[in-house]
């Protein structure tokens, strides 16, 4: 990215990937220690966005996937950004943050069990760090609290 941000590509995935993009996601999360072989095969399936440089290579994704949220006592959408190292920035995150919401608030009208919007929980102690807020300026995600190890829980309504 070192401050291009237009040499980065989004590319929405609504249906399923071919498996030449799941492979490449699989790798992608193996190379970077994100996931082991067997969680990546069961999550390339929640791909929502891939981020691509000029080199067409990966390197960010997000996932989503519908789950009970017990603390909120109804459905989210479980959120997870992975980007590589190097690449990570706010526009990037607030990029893809903003597609996606965008993308599951209307997929959400047509779930069964309709979600409130969007549930993440934060594991990146820079990103604890520095996006401190109560509220997220201009991706508002609110804070709802830490897990036992410190991870923030952060939520999106839908509107």
């Amino acid at each position: 990215m070192k401050g291009n941000n237009a040499a980065i590509h989004l590319t929405i995935y609504n249906d399923v990937l071919s498996s030449q993009i799941q492979n490449q996601v699989i790798e992608f999360w193996l190379q970077h220690g994100v996931l082991n072989q067997r969680a990546a095969r069961e999550r390339v399936s929640d791909v929502l966005i891939i981020a691509r440089n000029t080199e067409n290579k990966i390197i960010g994704i997000f996932t989503y996937a519908l789950k009970y949220i017990p603390l909120l006592r109804n459905y989210m959408y479980l959120i997870r950004l992975s980007i590589s190292p190097g690449n990570s920035s706010a526009f990037l995150v607030l990029k893809m943050g903003k597609m996606a919401y965008e993308v599951l608030k209307e997929k959400a009208k047509t779930e069964q069990k309709k979600p409130l919007g969007l549930f993440a929980l934060i594991q990146n102690n820079k990103m604890i760090r520095k996006w401190n807020w109560a509220i997220w300026p201009r991706l508002p995600f609110i804070y709802i609290g830490s897990t036992n190890s410190g991870h923030h829980r952060r939520v999106l309504y839908f509107k």
